[in-house]
């Protein structure tokens, strides 16, 4: 049974079986969580969903974007008294182009990590109060967000890739949340259905969702002049959580359980 949540360019109203013991997954072209149809995609759910009065599912598109109150949850200038910076965008450092052993050194790593007890409790009610609805289900959460970096001249992750090569379960969901404007050779590349790459266009009081587990990502070289500065964090339905431990992550070497790479306590919408 197919794992990876794809949207399928089939016209709408075609008619299809949708199997009724089907894993629910997550369309990568509007993030809801619907049965995938008898071939893997969502051409079913794209019907429904355009039918309802929603806006019309993107298809192909591999993330989706919605919005949050920055003024709530004002997550760049709590990272910025973290780091003690005054500009985000205004970061430098002559470092070697990272790779994905040193992706996670800078001199705003160490700060970001040790900073992030002075709002975390912000983290967790953006967690409760806007990311909880969306997901709609009872699911385990990233305690402790990845922080990105990436300078004019180099990248901001090592290598193009996919999370289930470093043991990420089917599954998650990623969270990518910009502090900075991004796009572009500073912005975040995601390979959709069509085989191609896509960056959205986003700012600070944007989250793009996607499915990183299967989903090839990465960026470019940055030559933009300004830094783009990110975090991001996975989250994963009860349901899901694996049976049996598996590989730990890279960097941290923390288990995919929760007290883990998870919180200990699960939330519910």
């Amino acid at each position: 049974m197919p794992h990876r949540c794809r949207a399928v360019r089939g016209e709408v109203g075609d008619r299809v079986t949708v199997p009724m013991a089907m894993t629910m997954t997550m369309c990568a072209g509007c993030g809801q969580n619907r049965e995938p149809d008898a071939g893997g995609g969502f051409a079913a759910h794209h019907m429904e969903h355009d039918g309802v009065g929603g806006p019309p599912c993107p298809g192909g598109r591999p993330w989706r974007t919605w919005s949050y109150d920055p003024g709530r949850f004002p997550f760049p200038a709590l990272v910025a008294l973290a780091l003690g910076e005054d500009d985000l965008e205004s970061l430098r450092a002559d470092l070697p182009r990272r790779t994905w052993r040193t992706d996670q050194q800078s001199p705003w790593h160490a700060p970001f990590y040790e900073g992030f007890g002075g709002w975390r409790r912000v983290f967790r009610a953006f967690v409760r109060e806007a990311v909880a609805p969306r997901v709609g289900e009872p699911f385990y959460y990233q305690a402790v967000p990845t922080f990105r970096v990436h300078l004019p001249g180099n990248v901001a992750v090592g290598e193009f890739h996919t999370d289930a090569r470093y043991h990420h379960p089917p599954g998650e969901v990623s969270h990518w949340v910009p502090l900075t404007r991004a796009g572009g050779t500073r912005g975040l590349w995601i390979e959709g259905d069509d085989g191609e790459r896509h960056a959205p266009d986003v700012r600070p009081g944007h989250v793009v969702d996607f499915d990183a587990v299967h989903s090839t990502h990465g960026n470019l070289v940055n030559r933009t002049g300004l830094s783009r500065v990110s975090f991001d964090f996975r989250t994963l339905p009860v349901r899901l959580l694996p049976a049996e431990e598996g590989p730990p992550t890279e960097h941290t070497r923390m288990r995919f359980v929760p007290g883990g790479y998870y919180a200990a306590g699960a939330v519910a919408p």
